[in-house]
């Protein structure tokens, strides 16, 4: 079992991030699912942008699984790997559920 079904990371956060973390899930969430219509319309270069920023974002948040997984993403749609890229959103919106549950 990973760390973060265990709930360890959601531990380690900051009571003021911990606060923010539902609705920044939240928005990442809408933000994936906005990816995987990018990527069946074939726009990889949305697709990298958006991986970008979540990989940042994730950072600051605390949550380095949504950030490795959000890189991850940008490598395969930087690759316009659109197979592996699918992989990766339905492994970010897993993780996202998983962070979510922790809360």
């Amino acid at each position: 079992m990973n760390d973060i079904a265990e709930g360890a990371p959601v531990q380690k956060l900051s009571a003021r991030i911990r606060s923010l973390a539902p609705k920044y899930l939240e928005q990442r969430n809408l933000e994936v699912r906005s990816m995987e219509d990018l990527l069946m319309r074939g726009d990889f270069e949305q697709v990298v942008f958006f991986a970008h920023k979540m990989n940042g974002s994730a950072t600051g948040y605390g949550f380095p699984e949504l950030s490795i997984l959000a890189a991850q993403l940008e490598e395969a749609a930087e690759r316009k790997d659109k197979q592996l890229a699918q992989t990766h959103t339905l492994a970010l919106l897993q993780a996202m559920e998983r962070l979510r549950a922790a809360l």
